[in-house]
């Protein structure tokens, strides 16, 4: 069989430690090596006289030129400088964290003695990495290549995932997709497996500076994402800082010495630390020696992995339950899942592959795929797809990835109505209608969130735009249409158009905004942590919705032309106007401070009480002028939304999927 001369495309497994990249080609996966021999390359940068250094030269810099030696990039990436985790880890950082104009997070280093500092933004810093990759796998090409695969972690968030993109393009990549983590460790282990059996499997990607979970329906090469969870804040690194806090403590124990200000100290214990981690994970206790550590004296204790696994239990607790909520999203019990893919070096760990395996009642864990490659593996076969290579093993692949936080717009009462679910399958298309929420008004703002709490104040922004030169009228009469498009990369467009001038339209695509980084695992945390009281601010805000909108609804009746009043019935509908006013605003205030079922209970009692009062007076009234007319008067049932079944009536159907305007737009 001769070969495509075609480029090829490569796989690249950016990582928060380490870097790796590959190629497929004679019907295999080829992990591409560095100059030093090895598959995985530090992710490492250092600014040096004449120049930067990146991979393991840089990482020989980390002791000896700290303040310039940059690592965990990928954790800066995409965030803001006011961020909780940002200012955690500043202070711990031998390199100066600094901000720009619009508070991104911004490196500065000294590239030349006597001379200002340079800044650089973090996606510069992961261009460097990648242009590493780019440069390895041409010498093992014999060629430039251009055309690559890039992972993220699966809880990477819009902007995470566009600065990611931005790297791409500055290491002078053309990104054919950016692609989950576990999935594309998925894609691994099915290239691996070539089974046509349908299968749950689980895949545990525990890493340097993230964690992921993803479950996934695999069999003769459809790999379907059904739900995923994770930390981008959780992994090796911060297994290694439990050690370096240690040793510092138990260096100062014996030596009266306190160097957890000293950079270079820390530097060096951290290195130390790495090797710790990784001899524990084959022996059960080791030496650790640092020789002049500061002033002349040397850290020189034992390390049992007894003594490691204490240490770092308060880490390892956070391990299950995104595993349990992956679970629970999909629908699937434990013991449908077939397969558990370990990825990830963290995963070496004895006490990490102990807990997972324990939690699946003793089911042995799949280690077959490397857990350093598996990731670039993955993303090496994706590439090839995309490239257009028709080799047998991997013609039929096709990969369905998911969206991992919610998305949607933020409506007057202060609610995010949701247009995207989380774990929704991408790449999608999803449509919603919006109304003006005041009289005349002539612009109309849509606020673009991403996350799982009813109030959007809970959430996080990802943009905005407006529509302006809005034709004055009444509230509600001014409508538009708003659609989310997310692609295969997870990048994100909104739009909307208004309905009665198309050509007033207005878009954004997330990646202008930088988004108020905490983590994102603490989303969904916050959500299950608050379901009782989110549940209870849902049925407040719909309660308030749904009046608003019979209220309106009442006005429209009151305007229509084919319906006739009496002097006295206009009175009367007048007056229901007003005190409808009145009780929307007096719902609004009371539902502010109802917290708790019972609160709710109370609450709802009086929502449906005033409801019932006003459909006594506007009720007989209507059903006569509409009878008048040759019409039906449905009631409520006319308000959009309000169906209580939406199969009861098929004619509304329709309407109803296009005038279901969850919420006014301010």
């Amino acid at each position: 069989m001769v070969e495509s001369t075609k480029k090829k495309a490569i796989g690249i497994d950016l990582g928060t430690t380490y870097s790796c990249v590959a190629v497929y080609q004679n019907n295999r996966v080829e992990m591409i090596p560095n100059d030093q021999g090895f598959t995985i390359t530090p992710s490492i940068v250092s600014f040096i006289e004449g120049g930067a250094a990146v991979g393991n030269a840089a990482q020989m810099q980390l002791v000896k030129n700290p303040k310039n030696t940059i690592f965990d990039a990928k954790r800066l990436i995409g965030k803001l400088m006011s961020d909780q985790s940002i200012q955690k880890v500043k202070g711990l950082l031998p390199f100066e964290l600094a901000r720009d104009q619009e508070d991104r997070v911004t490196i500065k280093v000294e590239e030349k003695k006597d001379q200002p500092k340079s800044t650089y933004y973090p996606e510069q810093i992961s261009a460097m990495i990648l242009k590493e990759m780019k440069r390895i796998a041409g010498i093992y090409l014999g060629y430039e290549v251009t055309d690559a695969v890039i992972t993220v972690p699966a809880y990477f968030n819009q902007k995470q995932r566009t600065a990611t993109q931005d790297a791409g393009k500055i290491a002078g990549l053309n990104v054919l997709r950016i692609i989950n983590e576990p999935t594309a460790a998925s894609l691994a282990f099915e290239l691996e497996a070539q089974s046509a059996e349908d299968r749950y499997i689980l895949i545990f990607d525990f890493g340097g500076g993230t964690f992921d979970v993803s479950l996934l329906s695999v069999g003769d090469g459809n790999n379907q994402v059904l739900a995923t969870n994770g930390d981008t804040h959780l992994g090796g690194l911060d297994i290694d800082t439990k050690l370096v806090e240690y040793f510092v403590v138990e260096f100062k124990k014996a030596t009266g010495i306190d160097v957890s200000m000293e950079q270079q100290a820390l530097n060096r214990i951290r290195t130390t630390c790495e090797k710790v981690k990784r001899i524990l994970s084959t022996e059960t206790e080791t030496d650790v020696t640092i020789q002049n550590l500061s002033t002349g004296k040397d850290l020189d204790m034992k390390l049992s992995r007894a003594k490691f696994v204490d240490l770092i239990n308060p880490i390892l607790k956070r391990l299950l339950p995104p595993i349990e909520d992956v679970l629970k999203d999909a629908n699937i019990s434990k013991n449908q899942v077939q397969e558990v893919i370990m990825v990830g070096g963290s995963t070496k760990i004895p006490r990490v592959r102990e807990l997972i395996k324990d939690f699946f009642g003793g089911k042995i864990l799949n280690h077959s795929i490397n857990p350093d490659e598996a990731v670039a593996a993955g993303a090496a076969i994706q590439a090839a797809i995309l490239n257009g290579d028709q080799s047998k093993q991997i013609k039929d692949f096709f990969l369905l990835d998911v969206v991992p936080l919610s998305l949607g717009v933020a409506i007057s009462t202060g609610g995010m109505e949701t247009v995207i679910k989380r774990n929704t399958p991408i790449p999608f298309e999803a449509k919603k209608g919006f109304k003006t929420a005041s009289d005349n008004q002539t612009a109309a703002e849509f606020k673009v969130y991403e996350g799982e709490r009813p109030l959007v104040k809970d959430n996080y922004l990802l943009g905005d735009f407006e529509i302006t030169n809005i034709k004055k009228a009444p509230k509600g009469e001014i409508t538009f249409d708003c659609k989310f498009d997310i692609d295969a990369n997870g990048i994100l467009t909104v739009s909307a158009y208004d309905e009665k001038n198309p050509h007033n339209q207005n878009k954004i695509t997330v990646n202008t905004k930088t988004l108020p980084q905490k983590k994102i695992d603490e989303l969904i945390k916050q959500s299950q942590d608050n379901k009782e009281l989110d549940a209870v601010t849902k049925t407040v805000l719909d309660a308030i919705i749904s009046f608003e909108y019979f209220c309106d609804l009442l006005k429209k009746k009151f305007k229509d032309r084919r319906l006739k009043f009496t002097p006295q019935e206009k009175k009367q509908m007048v007056t229901s106007f007003q005190q409808g006013d009145k009780i929307a605003k007096v719902l609004k205030d009371y539902g502010k401070t109802v917290v708790g079922l019972q609160n709710l209970s109370r609450y709802m009692e009086r929502y449906h009480q005033e409801l019932r009062d006003l459909e006594a007076i506007v009720n007989p009234i209507l059903e006569r002028v509409h009878v008048a007319a040759g019409l039906q008067w449905r009631g409520r049932k006319e308000c959009a939304g309000l169906l209580e079944d939406p199969k009861e009536d098929q004619e509304l159907s329709k309407t109803q999927t296009c005038q279901h305007f969850d919420g006014d737009l301010d």
